[in-house]
């Protein structure tokens, strides 16, 4: 786990650093009046307040990525690679703290300007291939997507005819508040072009802000045989991205994706909220030889329904299907086949005080030829509670090399998992092992129902689960 939060905050550090080496630094707010009015100031000398109300954003997330540092360093104290790494993070931390107060001084004094190009307002003149009725782009193959995006007005619905459009997500497709961008089913192809490299997101992307946005009804291939990249936290060549978000709905979306997260909600404490995934198909395929952390659909956010989903794999390196953090949340309806673990449940780890750490739902799953069907974390120190596993139908295969195997399980060993576990109900589920199953298995661990951690579980059931085919020596 802590290795793929070392991804992520190098990512979001990466995206900083390269948001301050714009020119004006962005502001997002920059078109909004004042609240009060301002002093008259010289010709030429921009309004500082909206600049500095986005640059005070930017200090919010360096706080919250110096959070997860800081937690980090709790549960690496022993691990000299893992410090080392975490001092390099803490030094970029320090320096981009000092960019953002040099650039804050810098607008006050009007020696930067307050306008960003991301956010000049939507062209009155439409690009070739678009055309406007009333609040809905209508956009044809040929024509220059992020341009198309660019075009939209909040409120607006970007409307993608059949057929295929190619994109170089190095520009990822940000919009306005309140866009849906939608295609005309599965034949609407949105295409990472071959050879583009490294990428962060094509919806969305590293910096951007998210509110009221819906993605739906087409197919997103990220292209991981041929785009040219390497997955990581800095390029984790997402389809959808985001870091800050309110109301994130992705609908009906087909992703072929090879990366570190297929669609990625994942934000700071009080900047992530009320996320979205149904109806979709992931079939993940892997790039390269070596492994690599990998979830389809990884959310971190205040409020989320991950539900009525496929996720398809074939690898040994399938790490997880869906992983929730914080809550409260919910993963219902969902097909799973081919990964290493099903359903992640981890309790908040982004320091929003509003997050339960839990109030977590996962029923009516249907998972095959997984490691571990629903895999439960909290770290040392922290509790994840009131979670309800309920009806879902769980089949282990024995492909699986890792040791032990269960179907719902609390993860043990370290203090990643050492912490409180608290109301884990654990009802009416089917868990199947496939006949003949030989494998050497950590018996302590390994099982269908397994509540054996080095953490603490406490108020916590099981009742009227099934287990099939159960090898010898197991309970």
């Amino acid at each position: 786990m802590n290795a793929y939060r070392h991804t992520i905050v190098a990512g979001l550090l990466a995206a900083l650093a390269g948001w301050l080496s714009m020119p004006g630094c962005s502001t997002r707010d920059a078109d909004k009046p004042a609240k009060s009015a301002s002093p008259a100031r010289p010709s030429g000398v921009p309004a500082a307040g909206p600049v500095r109300a986005d640059l005070g954003r930017a200090m919010d997330d360096l706080d919250a990525i110096e959070d997860v540092c800081r937690d980090m360093a709790q549960t690496t104290s022993q691990d000299a690679a893992a410090m080392a790494r975490l001092a390099v993070e803490q030094k970029t931390i320090e320096g981009l703290t000092a960019k953002i107060r040099a650039r804050e001084k810098a607008v006050v004094s009007g020696e930067a300007s307050p306008r960003s190009p991301a956010t000049a307002p939507a062209p009155t003149t439409l690009p070739p291939g678009v055309t406007r009725s009333g609040a809905v782009l209508t956009v044809s193959p040929g024509a220059n997507l992020q341009e198309a995006v660019a075009s939209a007005r909040s409120g607006d619905t970007v409307r993608l005819t059949a057929g295929l459009f190619p994109v170089d997500p190095r520009v990822s497709l940000a919009p306005a508040d309140h866009v849906v961008i939608e295609g005309a089913g599965a034949s609407t192809i949105v295409r990472v072009a071959d050879g583009v490299g490294d990428f962060s997101g094509v919806f969305g992307g590293q910096g951007a802000t998210l509110r009221g946005f819906t993605l739906r009804t087409m197919t997103i291939d990220l292209n991981p045989a041929r785009y040219g990249g390497t997955p990581s936290g800095s390029n984790p060549a997402c389809a959808v991205l985001a870091w800050r978000f309110d109301g994130v709905t992705v609908d009906r979306v087909d992703i072929t994706y090879g990366s570190i997260v297929g669609i990625n909600l994942n934000g700071p404490a009080r900047a992530a909220r009320n996320a979205v995934v149904t109806g979709c198909n992931l079939k993940f395929v892997q790039v390269g030889a070596a492994g690599y952390d990998n979830a389809g659909v990884y959310v971190e956010c205040y409020t989320a329904d991950v539900s009525h989903n496929t996720f398809a794999a074939t690898t040994n390196f399938s790490s997880s299907a869906i992983e929730l953090h914080g809550g409260p949340a919910r993963a219902v309806g969902n097909t799973i086949s081919g990964y290493q673990a099903g359903i992640n449940l981890v309790h908040a780890a982004n320091g929003d005080p509003d997050s339960p750490g839990g109030d977590m739902t996962v029923r009516a799953n249907v998972m095959r030829d997984v490691g571990y069907g629903v895999l439960l974390w909290s770290r040392e120190g922290d509790m994840l509670r009131n979670v309800a596993i309920e009806g879902n139908d769980i089949a282990l295969g024995k492909r699986w090399r890792c040791g032990w195997v269960a179907g719902i399980t609390v993860n043990h060993g370290g203090p990643e998992v050492s912490g409180m576990y608290d109301r884990v109900r654990v009802t009416g589920n089917t868990i199947r092992f496939e006949p003949g199953d030989t494998r050497s298995l950590d018996r302590g661990h390994s099982g269908g129902v397994n509540f054996n951690t080095t953490g603490i579980v406490i108020n916590s059931t099981a009742s009227g689960n099934t287990v099939v085919n159960l090898p010898p020596g197991l309970e």
